[in-house]
């Protein structure tokens, strides 16, 4: 899917920034002759975000009167034939008309996460860009978001390590899965790739990332490691690559583990629904097959993840009273015998 929508977290208080963000948004500090936030908007436009969502906060009202029009300054400037300086606005002008600008305000100052899961409902089952406006990188040939978001096209999102039995590779720019898998297919192993640093697999479990994917071999997250771990997502591809002592300490981190049970349960979902046209005769296309695999996995989730929620327990406990609640359900239903 084309990123189409760019977050602006523009709520904190700017504190780093003390005293001069007292009274002014830190998003509004000029950089040589323009405010940061504008230079993260220009960027935006010229990577091809076609909405920009700014969440705010108490305080910076400054932001909106910026990339508002102000007629009564026009006028002011008019009267007194300063063209040069209604050509500066007329700029800041055109970026509104480039781009939707959408405001929402954030509750209360509860961190970078909080502001924006605060626009979730703007973004929601799209992909999304996400800016801060204190951090300015100028690249005008190529923008750093536009080289992020064609990464994202080519491959869904950015792989920084992979790993196999002999070692892994990482590379904080990004890696290539469809090279690295050619790669591995010539050489029998993914240590080498070109353009990446080696790491030992231990290593790779505790590098910076946002999802780590255990995919191949049980218990290498324990209580030895799970407080270096920094993902905040944990995909459990793998059975039971992680130890009951190390599922306490990620949940009292706030890592979110899909755990095996739910993660990697298609192959198996697959294997019921063969079995099933195997009873009735009947063999359905691979559309099909996926559609339902879809529904089933999308359903399971939910219902996990409402469980986890509703008794403030983790995914892996959720999903074991999920499914114990269905049997017993089912075993209430039917009676001990069939």
């Amino acid at each position: 899917m084309t990123v189409r929508k760019a977050i602006f977290p523009a709520a904190g208080l700017g504190t780093r920034f003390l005293p001069v963000t007292k009274a002014q948004p830190k998003e509004m500090l000029p950089l040589v002759d323009k405010p940061t936030i504008q230079y993260g908007v220009e960027e935006a436009i010229a990577s091809g975000i076609e909405q920009v969502i700014m969440v705010t906060g108490g305080g910076k009202r400054a932001i909106v009167d910026h990339f508002d029009r102000s007629v009564d300054l026009e006028h002011y400037l008019r009267e007194r034939d300063r063209g040069d300086l209604l050509q500066i606005l007329a700029e800041v002008d055109r970026l509104s008309e480039q781009v939707d600008i959408t405001y929402i305000q954030q509750k209360a100052p509860r961190g970078l996460g909080d502001a924006v899961w605060t626009a979730r409902r703007l973004v929601e089952g799209e992909p999304c860009a996400v800016l801060l406006a204190d951090d300015v990188i100028l690249c005008e040939n190529n923008p750093v978001l536009k080289q992020l978001i064609d990464a994202h096209a080519k491959t869904g999102a950015t792989v920084l390590a992979v790993s196999d039995t002999s070692g892994g590779v990482f590379n904080p720019k990004g890696i290539d899965p469809n090279k690295v898998d050619a790669y591995k297919k010539e050489t029998g192993s993914v240590v080498g790739f070109p353009g990446s640093d080696q790491v030992t697999n231990a290593e790779l479990l505790e590098l910076g990332c946002d999802i780590l994917i255990p995919a191949a071999i049980e218990n290498q997250i324990g209580e030895h490691n799970a407080p270096r771990i920094k993902a905040k997502v944990i995909a459990e591809a793998a059975n039971g690559p992680t130890s009951p002592e190390a599922d306490r300490i990620l949940f009292e981190k706030g890592v979110f583990l899909i755990p095996d049970i739910l993660c990697n349960a298609g192959g198996v979902t697959v294997s019921y629904f063969e079995w099933v046209q195997d009873l009735q005769n009947l063999f359905w296309r691979e559309a099909t097959i996926n559609a339902r695999l879809k529904e089933v996995m999308v359903k399971s989730f939910n219902d996990v993840l409402e469980t986890a929620k509703k008794h403030k327990v983790d995914m892996r406990t959720a999903a074991y009273m999920v499914a114990v609640g269905r049997v017993a359900e089912a075993t209430l239903t039917r009676g001990i015998y069939p």
